[in-house]
């Protein structure tokens, strides 16, 4: 059936309370003050304007396999239901309150049935000023060009016979803003796709997908992928908060900047570019266990509790900075994760290296530390301190034989001598001539011979002390 005129449609609606199969051919429509429930099923609608209003009897409105060729806008109402499946077309949706009055919706729906990438929807979505008991935002393509969430209150601070949650599931969703927002039940973001802008789109409405001060009573976030960047901005978690297993590893950061943290937070297995924590405060224990990161940020963060990072993988070292850095390796400390805390000492230990330059102020313990470096590396490789030891002993040993031997001309058939002469000069307690059979010191007009071989005992026992310490670096 083809409806032409409003007041056809009105009175059609008003006596079966059901449109199916129709086309809608209006260019402006209002449904106000709604006494009975009404349903559109498998309708096009032709209309530039599809107007909800002044309906205040609670009444549900339902929408299911419908073309939209225009935009849907919903001011001044109090409804039971709201709810759109398997919506083929829409150019925008518009539910819109003020501060003064809010857009009341008991359960607003929005899904799809079918596979998420065979029915991409290009829709401008803003909510602004509404307060739903139950919101269900499920396997939607939104490829655009923006999904504005903003002042809305979810769920209800009130005790509930049945559990009751709130739902972003299964989304691909395109530059998204929640702004202030306050969601007073859990609230899942499951297996959603967060993007920045879409490739079907020239201009970008958003340049990040933004969490604004918004307060969450329980959210999770697993398997969430940011793509590209994503920011949270003070917002304030109450309760345990998920990001296990969240992915955003591709060119782009994601960021925490004065937020609290006031239950458990979980970021193991997460996978991401660049994570940053400012001014952020963890009032409860924190996992960081098994992440993935390239670079790593905490700056003026506070942890109240425990904070585990065990496993955690930082592939751009260079790129963090060491304050960061010593933040981790002291939480290491305290759950008494020796391995770890091995490892992001030496970090530091490099940091701190590469930040110091060449002066008068700093260059004793560029000194120290460089010296560290070259013997054992920062990590305290034993192998490489035994490397060291055998090398410069053979070098300075070489130099030393020079010495005491520039007048005899070379004899291959000298050298059991030579190496005897070596492994003797190994022995950094022996200050007898190495090349004498006896125990006879070096002659002393050899001023430079007796140079080399203080020098040369010198980096010896540096470099036997330095094995020994990297033996002991699991010990307390």
């Amino acid at each position: 059936m083809v409806y032409q005129q409003i007041e056809i449609l009105i009175n059609h609606i008003q006596t079966y309370g059901v449109i199916n199969n129709s086309i809608i051919d209006i260019p402006e429509i209002e449904l106000k003050r709604l006494t009975k429930d009404i349903s559109f099923i498998n309708c096009k609608f032709k209309v530039v304007i599809l107007h909800i209003t002044d309906n205040e009897n609670n009444v549900s409105i339902e929408f299911s396999n419908c073309n939209f060729f225009g935009q849907i806008r919903i001011t001044n109402c109090s409804l039971n239901r709201l709810s759109f499946s398997n919506i083929n077309s829409l150019d925008g949706l518009y539910i819109d309150g003020n501060e003064r009055r809010k857009v009341k919706i008991s359960s607003f729906v929005f899904t799809n049935d079918g596979k998420r990438k065979e029915n991409p929807l290009d829709i401008k979505i803003q909510i602004e000023n509404c307060d739903f008991e139950s919101f269900d935002f499920f396997n939607i393509n939104h490829i655009g060009p923006y999904f504005i969430f903003k002042n809305n209150i979810l769920g209800t601070k009130e005790p509930k016979k049945s559990y009751r949650s709130q739902s972003f599931q299964n989304l691909w969703i395109t530059n998204a803003v929640f702004e202030n927002n306050l969601f007073n039940e859990k609230t899942y973001f499951f297996r959603s796709v967060f993007i920045p802008k879409s490739k079907y789109f020239t201009v970008t409405f958003y340049n990040v997908n933004v969490f604004s001060e918004n307060v969450f009573s329980e959210v999770n976030f697993e398997n969430v992928n940011f793509y590209e960047y994503a920011n949270f901005n003070q917002c304030d978690f109450k309760g345990a908060v998920s990001f296990y297993n969240m992915n955003n590893y591709h060119i782009g950061d994601l960021s925490f900047y004065e937020c609290n943290f006031s239950e458990r937070a979980n970021f193991e297995y997460a996978r991401v570019k660049n994570l940053n924590f400012k001014l952020s405060k963890f009032e409860q224990n924190v996992s960081f266990s098994n992440t993935s990161v390239d670079t790593f940020i905490l700056h003026r963060n506070i942890l109240n509790k425990i904070t585990y990072f065990d496993g955690l993988e930082i592939k751009d070292i260079r790129k963090c900075d060491r304050i960061s850095l010593r933040t981790i390796k002291q939480e290491l400390q305290k759950t008494d994760n020796k391995i770890d805390y091995n490892r992001f000492r030496a970090y530091e230990m490099e940091a701190y290296y590469r930040e110091l330059k060449w002066n008068w102020k700093d260059g004793k313990d560029k000194f120290i530390l460089g010296s560290t470096w070259l013997v054992t590396g920062f990590d305290h490789s034993w192998r490489r301190a035994l490397f060291f030891t055998l090398v410069n002993g053979w070098l300075f040993y070489s130099l030393f034989f020079i010495s005491e031997n520039y007048m005899l001309i070379p004899d291959l058939s000298e050298w059991k001598t030579f190496c005897s002469g070596y492994f003797r000069f190994l022995l950094v307690t022996d200050f007898y001539n190495p090349l004498a059979t006896g125990r006879d010191y070096i002659d002393n007009t050899n001023t430079i011979g007796w140079l080399i071989f203080i020098l040369g005992k010198i980096v010896i026992a540096f470099g036997i002390y330095e094995m020994i310490q990297a033996f002991r670096k699991f010990k307390p």
